[in-house]
């Protein structure tokens, strides 16, 4: 039977861990940083990878979202009316300001300024 020390550090920080479990090799906050870190990283490396199968998913189930689509839209119908007219409003909107640009551009323009000789 081998010996094993009664008091354990934590391999980043050196905080005691003898309380955790045999095999932990860090202290709680430090084993939690290091696999946000391990996380992040498996992420960044296989971002395509994972958003290419989620399209691929959404169009080969593309019935099952459109249904749950309007599952969501037939019980939230307030919430989806809104977002609609906030919608619209903000296309009327570029709509309206690119019509007053365009209206403030023809009045600030001399008179023959555009004419091509």
């Amino acid at each position: 039977m081998t010996d094993h020390p009664t008091e354990r550090r934590c391999a980043e920080c050196g905080v005691d861990i003898s309380s955790r479990a045999p095999q932990a090799r860090r202290c709680i906050p430090c084993a939690a940083e290091r696999n946000r870190e391990a996380i992040r990283h498996w992420r960044a490396a296989n971002r395509g990878k994972r958003r290419s199968a989620g399209k691929r998913w959404r169009f080969a189930n593309r019935d099952k979202v459109a249904a749950k689509n309007a599952r969501y839209r037939a019980a939230n119908p307030e919430i989806c009316n809104a977002a609609r007219r906030r919608w619209r409003a903000r296309i009327r909107a570029e709509a309206l300001s690119a019509a007053a640009a365009s209206a403030l551009h023809t009045t600030l323009t001399p008179a023959g300024a555009n004419d091509v000789a």
